[in-house]
């Protein structure tokens, strides 16, 4: 099983903070004992140096059996922790708690065992009046033993006890920190897919938790878009598709309702129920063009294409269809060539739909001009023109928008789906390029399609040519 996160966050506190103290309470006990020591040390160093000069001013007047006599009595030098021999090693005087002891050590300080407590030893040989003595004094350490060992036990217990306060905060501050993550949690699991309004409460912390509350929010809305555009895609090719079937069933019904059905009226009914077989077909393969896009799979095969040459051509093969309503259709181009890296099928794809939507829309007589040039940012430049309908500022804005038709009776009337344009963006959005409309009623509209990357190629001319600008006038 495993423990939660506020249950892990006390934990690691708790285990950090008990090397943390443990640390801190050796290294205490260490740093005390060693002043304690050197306190010790200093007072042993003064004792021992006031022997010294007691032997120093008095055994060449006393001598020694009443220089050590002297100091037997003496309290101040603590005699029964004293301990003199002569240079050869003989005893001279020992005291009574030295007896047995090992006292034969180093210069220096030392700690040894006593009888009943430890015992700090100083040792010094020293030279007085032409005779080596080999000095030896201890003091008891049963006072400074007692506190180091009382200390010691004090920092044993109260250790348990600090880890468990410790942990305690530990585990309310986590839990006061991960309320807001909690609330969040609870208030995730009440969304679902008809409740994608709601949101996270976001705690105004400034810290992670805002941003993943923020983060979360925002993840919500875009899912609430995602599937928003879902039902309305759903709801408008249900209305674009009722509208064929309804006149399929009725043109089905008609002809069979006919008294006296003949070869012609069987023709024109089965005329109506092709063309809105062909109007469905097209409808659905839009449709499914759109789906791969927003799954990812359309992809696109790309490489070096000229601009110039994929927009000629594509004006060639709609050529009939601008003839047929007595419209101009002109291709203009700079003096270079841009090639850009593009999927040569949905690039024509593309100006397909942007011809076909600017011829439907212009007038009898009217002019449709498809341009090509590179900007001062060096970028490539497709632009279809027109001087049909125009569109308001209104519809421009939504003229990408899936299903949607600026005269909606007119777009029905000749054909339309609504799904062109949408295409055409997505198409763009694959390249990663950018189109855009500019467009005044009753004046025209302007299409505008941006490639980030390209390269330019010199366009060779022939002598008489303008080396500005050619025009390619397509009737």
């Amino acid at each position: 099983m495993k423990l939660r996160i506020r249950a892990r966050l006390a934990l690691t506190f708790t285990a950090i903070l008990l090397v943390v103290i443990a640390t801190l309470e050796i290294g205490g006990y260490v740093a005390v004992r060693a002043a304690v020591l050197n306190v010790v040390d200093r007072e042993l160093n003064t004792r021992l140096g006031g022997v010294e000069d007691h032997i120093a001013r008095h055994v060449a007047r006393l001598g020694w059996p009443k220089t050590a006599g002297d100091l037997a009595v003496h309290p101040a030098f603590q005699p029964s922790l004293l301990v003199i021999r002569s240079g050869n090693g003989d005893v001279l005087m020992e005291g009574s708690a030295m007896a047995g002891l090992p006292t034969t050590v180093a210069e220096g300080f030392v700690t040894v065992d006593g009888r009943t407590d430890s015992l700090r030893l100083l040792s010094v040989r020293h030279t007085i009046h032409g005779e080596v003595y080999s000095l030896v004094l201890g003091t008891d350490l049963q006072v400074q033993s007692g506190l180091l060992h009382y200390l010691w036990l004090l920092m044993l217990l109260s250790m348990p006890l600090v880890l468990a306060m410790s942990a305690g905060a530990a585990y309310w501050m986590s839990g006061r920190a991960l309320a807001p993550i909690q609330e969040m949690i609870s208030a995730a699991r009440s969304i679902d897919s008809q409740r994608l309004s709601q949101r996270v409460p976001v705690p105004h912390t400034g810290d992670e938790v805002q941003q993943l509350a923020e983060t979360f929010n925002g993840m919500l809305e875009r899912i609430e878009m995602g599937f928003q555009k879902m039902r309305d895609f759903i709801a408008n090719a249900s209305h674009e598709l009722r509208t064929p079937v309804s006149i399929v069933r009725a043109a089905a019904e008609i002809a069979l309702l006919h008294p006296r059905p003949t070869e012609a009226s069987y023709r024109e009914a089965l005329e109506r129920v092709l063309r809105e077989s062909e109007r469905n077909t097209l409808l659905l393969e839009n449709m499914l063009e759109l789906a791969r896009a927003d799954s990812g799979t359309d992809t696109a095969q790309c490489d070096w294409i000229s601009l110039n040459h994929s927009l000629e051509e594509t004006c060639g093969q709609v050529l009939p269809l601008a003839a047929s309503k007595n419209i101009s259709l002109h291709v203009n181009s700079s003096g270079a060539e841009p090639e850009i890296l593009a999927d040569h099928d949905q690039l024509r794809r593309l100006w397909l739909i942007l011809l076909d939507n600017a011829i439907k829309y212009t007038s009898a007589g009217g002019t449709v001009k498809a341009a090509v040039y590179m900007d001062s940012q060096g970028r490539a430049i497709g632009e279809i023109l027109d001087t049909g309908i125009g569109l308001t500022k209104e519809q421009a804005a939504f003229i990408f928008e899936r299903f949607y038709r600026a005269d909606k009776s007119r777009s029905r009337a000749m054909g339309g789906t609504g799904l062109g344009l949408s295409i055409a963006r997505e198409i763009a959005s694959i390249h990663e390029a950018d189109i855009q409309v500019r467009s005044n009623p009753n004046v025209g509209s302007r299409f505008i399609v941006s490639f980030p990357s390209s390269r330019s190629r010199p366009v060779a001319h022939s002598a008489n040519a303008d080396p500005a600008d050619r025009q390619v006038v397509l009737r």
